[in-house]
């Protein structure tokens, strides 16, 4: 896999934030709900909010990797959603593949037991590929 710069990275939080804002003006526009609402369900914080509505104010505001990581646990997006949505190249949709984990509990739960076990927690990301989860009782 080809790892991302910062500057990529952060050009394609970019991206992100541009999907980021159309769910969020949908779910408060469309559905009605407000900012509070949206902090509490998703964890995303009204700052944030703040800064993925109008990105173009807030340059260096809006996703990250770690706030990411959150709404895709929470399900405010998913990764098949940001692949649909928004123009990645290769490298950046391998990049988002990445966060699928955290789409998944019982996939967190094995990371967790590899690392408690002193093993490599990417070898589930392989597993996920593999369609088959690694043996976490051995050893």
């Amino acid at each position: 896999m080809n790892e991302l710069r910062r500057s990529q990275k952060k050009q394609l939080m970019r991206k992100i934030g541009e999907y980021a804002k159309k769910l969020l003006v949908y779910k408060i526009d469309v559905e009605e709900w407000t900012g509070v609402e949206v902090l509490k369900r998703y964890d995303f914080p009204a700052n944030r909010q703040s800064e993925v509505k109008d990105l173009a104010k807030y340059p260096n505001g809006g996703i990250n990797p770690e706030l990411l990581e959150t709404l895709i646990k929470r399900r405010f997006m998913t990764v098949d959603g940001i692949i649909d949505n928004v123009l990645l190249n290769e490298t950046e949709k391998e990049y988002v593949e990445l966060f699928r984990i955290y789409e998944n509990k019982l996939l967190q739960e094995y990371g967790l037991k590899l690392m408690k076990k002193g093993q490599d927690p990417g070898l589930i990301l392989k597993a996920v590929f593999d369609k088959k989860f690694p043996e976490t009782d051995s050893q």
